[in-house]
């Protein structure tokens, strides 16, 4: 698993113009829960080592 989901929302995209909407917003939603929890994970750490 890449540390940085940007294959992800750029594969999302390519199916939602292909006209595969379900499983665009599927990978688009997973991929933006990936860069949340990365994002949750370095806010975490920065405040745990102040």
């Amino acid at each position: 698993m890449p540390l940085v989901p940007g294959v992800a929302i750029t594969n999302a995209i390519r199916e939602i113009i292909a006209k595969e909407i379900i499983s665009g917003i599927v990978r688009i939603t997973y991929a933006f829960f990936v860069a949340g929890a990365i994002a949750f994970g370095v806010i975490l750490a920065i405040e745990v080592c102040h």
